[in-house]
């Protein structure tokens, strides 16, 4: 069975999810607002890179009134040099469900080389919004999700997860749930690009709906053909919403 959606790319560009806090390490506060020093000029044009103060970017989908920051701190071998406040976690969260977070990304500082804040940000949020609560928020953990040092790299993975999870964890639940009516038991797999040079890849522990204690990265999210353009009646075929063009160099 193989099964083939824009979905994800589709949510983004139309902006079509939700609301998506960010939990920090105090003092990183602007790291996600401000992306890196090239983030300004792309997608810009030439004329328009001259003048990037008044060049239109889309809006973030963290604005800066969701974010919080918590006391912590791991130094870059992971060793912990301030233990996590856990007093200041909750603040944070109650603030960030008070402003309408509907789902929520950690990030902290070294977390890959040592997640045990990370993780206890987690504990901590489940034990206040226990996942059996009607309207229960997803939380997902930048470490578990890639494993880049670089905070920003990081939280824009973790941003992204969580603001297609809920678009691709449905539509998956109901792809799997009607392969089981139909009496299909074999696995279901799920295509995605690993890099830009490299190819595609089927991976099977990424096809079953994650769960809110640990959620998988899905990648649904392409800006390239992951398995190839197709062709439909002699015609090249194209979706609706997104537009993906490929080269396929003729042999023999």
């Amino acid at each position: 069975m193989r099964y083939a959606t824009t979905l994800g790319t589709n949510a983004l560009i139309e902006r079509r999810g939700p609301q998506v806090g960010a939990i920090v390490t105090a003092g990183f506060e602007a790291t996600i607002p401000l992306s890196r020093g090239r983030g300004y000029g792309e997608g810009l044009d030439e004329l328009a890179k001259n003048d990037m103060s008044s060049g239109t970017r889309p809006d973030p989908l963290v604005p800066q009134t969701l974010i919080r920051s918590v006391r912590e701190r791991a130094d870059f071998r992971g060793t912990v040099l301030m233990e996590l406040d856990r007093q200041d976690v909750r603040r944070a969260l109650r603030e960030l469900v008070d402003a309408g977070a509907e789902a929520l990304v950690v990030c902290l500082t070294n977390a890959v080389e040592n997640p045990v804040h990370e993780l206890a940000v987690q504990d901590i949020f489940l034990s206040e919004y226990p996942a059996h609560q009607l309207g229960a928020i997803p939380m997902l953990l930048s470490h578990q999700l890639s494993g880049r040092k670089g905070e920003y790299v990081r939280a824009t993975s973790a941003i992204v997860d969580g603001f297609l999870h809920a678009t691709m964890y449905h539509a998956l639940s109901e792809l799997e749930q009607n392969l089981r009516e139909h009496g299909y038991a074999r696995p279901m797999l799920v295509i995605h690009k690993l890099r830009r040079d490299g190819p595609a890849e089927l991976d099977p522990t990424r096809c079953r709906p994650s769960t809110r204690d640990r959620l998988p990265g899905y990648r649904p999210a392409s800006t390239w053909p992951a398995g190839g353009p197709g062709e439909r009646g002699g015609r090249p075929d194209m979706g609706g919403t997104s537009f993906d063009i490929g080269l396929v160099p003729r042999t023999g």
